[in-house]
């Protein structure tokens, strides 16, 4: 019994271990959150760099073609 307490105990240390450094990267990852909230031109930095992401990965010709008047939607 003894043996199974020890190793117990060990993995019990290991998943205590485990929960601090997970609490430790949240925490910073939460100041890093905050500091990039609190400065404006972090924000208008990262929204261009998910901008310019979005439009080179959905970059293409469009499939339709557009003109005016009814049902003038036509697919290529």
């Amino acid at each position: 019994q003894a043996i199974l307490d020890m190793r117990l105990q060990r993995l019990t240390g290991l998943e205590r271990d485990k929960i601090e450094e997970e609490y430790k990267e949240l925490i910073a990852k939460i100041e890093e959150l905050k500091a990039i909230l609190a400065d404006e031109e972090k924000v208008l930095e990262i929204i261009r760099e998910e901008l310019t992401e979005i439009r080179d990965r959905f970059i293409d010709d469009r499939r339709t073609t557009i003109s005016i008047g009814e049902d003038s939607l036509e697919d290529e």
